[in-house]
């Protein structure tokens, strides 16, 4: 069993989430909160979905950053989740 963390990205992938703007950032973190519900989902579907929401505006941003954008919203209250944040198939929302 694989216990790696999932939520590393590599120095390329890094250079292009540094170049995101505010208003990226504000319009990712709003796919996710758009799709958690009041039951709980698994963070791989609830990326997913974003990336899919988000995909024509922002493109080659991987998984890994949505999964990280998702634990800071739980970090600043505004999403709850159980599990390993750093492990998307192994956490909810």
């Amino acid at each position: 069993m694989n216990l790696e963390p999932e939520d590393q990205l590599s120095s390329e992938q890094t250079g292009r989430t540094a170049g995101l703007t505010a208003q990226e950032l504000v319009r990712i973190d709003a796919a996710l909160m758009s799709h958690a519900r009041p039951q709980w989902r698994k963070l791989a579907m609830i990326v997913a979905l974003a990336m899919e929401d988000c995909g024509e505006q922002i493109t080659n941003i991987p998984d890994a950053f949505y999964s990280r954008r998702a634990a800071q919203l739980v970090s600043e209250g505004k999403l709850l989740a159980f599990g390993d944040l750093r492990r998307m198939r192994y956490c909810e929302i």
